[in-house]
This record gives C-alpha cells, sequence and structure tokens, in this order.
C-alpha cells in the first residue's frame, strides 16, 4: 500500500537545563535533543519565572538549544525551564517532559565610579585628607585609596580602605603637603576602579615668633 504522510516522532528524553549570566544578559542552555530517527530536527522551547511569580508563555519553538533574556533587574532569581520535541518536516513531534527549573541571581556588572575629589584641613593638630563619596551599586562597596606627597617629591601610595578619609601626624611648619584619590566598587572578586582625581595641596603654616623684646645697655661717661 502507498503511505504519503509523515509520522508523528516520538517524545525525545527530558532535557537539562543550566543558566549564565553574559554580560547584562542570562542565557539558559539546554542539553542537546537526541532524536529517535533519521531526518528529524530537534527544537527546543523556553519559558521563564522572575522572582517566584507567574510563569511566562512558551518562547516559540526554535533549533538553537540556548534562550537569551535581557533588560535583567540586579537582585532579582529568575527561574527557567525548557523542553524539545523533534520534528518531522511539517509534522511536529511529541513534545518531552519539562527539563528544569534552574536558577540564577543576576547581578548587574559593576560601573567604575567617578574619580574623586580631595580635600585637605587640619584637625586637632593633625592634617586629615578626605575624598567625595564613590557611587556603587547596590551590593558593592567603595573602597578609596588617599596618596601623599611631599614638597612636591615622590609620590607615597595610600591603601585600599573602606574609610574616605587619612590623617597625617605632626606636620612641619612650612612644609607642602598633597593628597589625591582614587575609589574603586568592590563585589566579591570583582572590581571598577575609577581614574585618580586632582591633587589638593595643603601647606602647613609657620607659627608667627614672639614680638621679641630689646635691651638697651650703656658704658662708660655719656656726655
Amino acid at each position: 500500500r502507498s503511505d504519503n504522510f509523515a509520522t508523528t516522532p516520538n517524545a525525545p528524553a527530558t532535557p537539562t537545563i543550566t543558566a549564565t549570566q553574559s554580560s547584562t544578559n542570562l542565557v539558559a542552555s539546554s542539553s542537546a535533543t537526541s532524536c529517535d530517527g533519521t531526518g528529524l530536527t530537534a527544537k527546543y522551547s523556553f519559558r521563564v519565572n522572575v522572582g517566584s511569580g507567574a510563569w511566562s508563555a512558551w518562547s516559540a519553538w526554535q533549533t538553537g538549544s540556548t534562550y537569551t533574556r535581557s533588560s535583567d533587574t540586579d537582585g532579582t532569581t529568575y527561574y527557567f525551564q525548557v523542553k524539545t520535541r523533534c520534528d518531522n518536516g511539517s509534522v511536529a513531534g511529541n513534545e518531552s517532559a519539562i527539563g528544569g527549573p534552574v536558577s540564577i541571581t543576576y547581578l548587574a556588572p559593576l560601573v567604575a565610579p567617578s574619580a574623586p575629589t580631595t580635600s585637605a584641613a587640619l584637625s586637632g593638630g593633625n592634617i586629615v585628607a578626605t575624598s567625595s563619596t564613590a557611587s556603587c551599586i547596590s551590593g558593592a562597596t567603595a573602597q578609596y585609596k588617599i596618596d601623599l606627597q611631599i614638597n612636591d617629591g615622590t609620590w607615597a601610595a595610600g591603601s585600599w580602605e573602606t574609610s574616605n578619609t587619612t590623617s597625617t601626624a605632626n606636620p612641619q611648619q612650612g612644609t607642602k603637603y598633597d593628597y589625591r584619590s582614587t575609589a574603586r566598587c568592590v563585589r566579591g572578586a570583582e572590581t571598577a576602579t575609577s581614574g585618580t582625581g586632582a591633587e589638593s595641596p595643603y601647606v602647613h603654616p609657620i607659627n608667627t615668633p614672639g614680638a621679641p623684646t630689646v635691651s638697651v645697655s650703656t658704658s662708660g661717661d655719656v656726655t
């Protein structure tokens, strides 16, 4: 007998799914589908759940085994599921069981803060240099490095601290102290560092001496 219609392919095995972050996107990837027969085309469909809300509609069937989501929200957890089928030409195959879910929390990439400004002033006998506050995204910590130069000599690099101030004790009269700041945002092993801001000079004043006294003495006869 003649049989001119294609049969419906069997459902493939349940796929596994993984999710990763790539720059500002989240990428869900399905395991490769093995179709039971020759000339069949594996296809994939994905759906997403944002922050434990409702599941989205299934995506259109595609031959690619990855699904990319953009415009994600910092600190939000996303859940992905996948299902597959094997098509025989225009005949859609039976669908697999749903694979997943898999979850991933989106973290917005760190952005370097602006180069900070620095101010320096005498406080309680010490010079206190202060960096302007760095702006970091949620979940990241701002750190500061304040360098010191004395009388236009070699710069001495400061250390990275969460405090945006540093002090110099016992400044010397007539000595010039220059300060400059760098800021960075830190999250785990990630860092994003600003440029170094302009230097801020401070010259410690010379104390005014006390008024001199004058003494007069005479020797011999005065006529």
